[in-house]
């Protein structure tokens, strides 16, 4: 299993963009389409309830929450190539220092701090960490499982 960046960025981006989809869903949609699963809809239902921050709360960014979700159904406990929980939860610590590190927070409220929450030009602003999330996650996953199967 091996994530294709750049449809997982174009897809997470048009269902973000063109289908008004939340930040959440739309990352978790964009890497499992960059994987190639076929069954989507449970894993984005699941996604619903992190739009704005978890539930509204504007806590952690719901982009974070998808590449979290994403690294979960690809290298998890049941995922679709790998079974080494360690290795999920190592990969989602990249995810996140990295998101961290990028962006200099992981929460909704300072993250989109200068955009009413409604506004066109928040959801304008959160395409980057959209895409920044998908980005960064199908690398971080691409890597693991690659040092996975070479050293087994």
């Amino acid at each position: 299993m091996r994530i294709n960046k750049d449809k997982a960025i174009e897809t997470a981006l048009m269902m973000f963009t063109d289908k008004n989809w939340h930040c959440a869903e739309s990352v978790l949609y964009g890497l499992l389409e960059g994987a190639n699963i076929s069954d989507k809809d449970a894993y984005i239902t699941s996604m619903s309830g992190f739009n704005g921050g978890f539930g509204g709360t504007k806590n952690i960014c719901g982009a974070l929450s998808g590449a979290a979700a994403g690294a979960g159904c690809l290298l998890g406990r049941y995922g679709n190539s790998v079974q080494d929980i360690s290795l999920c939860s190592q990969t989602c610590a990249k995810i996140y220092n990295a998101f961290n590190e990028h962006f200099t927070t992981v929460k909704c409220s300072e993250l989109t701090k200068d955009y009413e929450f409604s506004a066109l030009e928040r959801r304008t602003h959160c395409r980057n960490m959209v895409k920044f999330a998908v980005q960064d996650a199908a690398d971080k996953i691409n890597n693991a499982v690659k040092n996975y199967t070479e050293n087994k």
